[in-house]
């Protein structure tokens, strides 16, 4: 990964791996085993991260369970 993403959420879909956000991380990233290469891919809304809740993929559009980071 091309960075360090504790309490990710990891998902597969169509030969790729999705590393879903983490601790304080809105960004994503994909692996591709092909060419064995991580590269980042659209992050999450803003002021959210995702800390290992759950993913599912229905008609492929990622729905992750997150949390916000605006306290107002």
């Amino acid at each position: 990964m091309n960075e360090a993403r504790p309490r990710c959420k990891l998902a597969a879909l169509e030969g790729y791996i999705y590393a879903i956000g983490g601790e304080c991380l809105s960004t994503v990233e994909r692996y591709d085993p092909r060419l064995d290469r991580w590269t980042f891919v659209a992050p999450l809304p803003n002021d959210t991260f995702a800390v290992a809740h759950h993913v599912t993929w229905p008609e492929y559009n990622v729905i992750t369970y997150s949390c916000s980071l605006d306290m107002t």
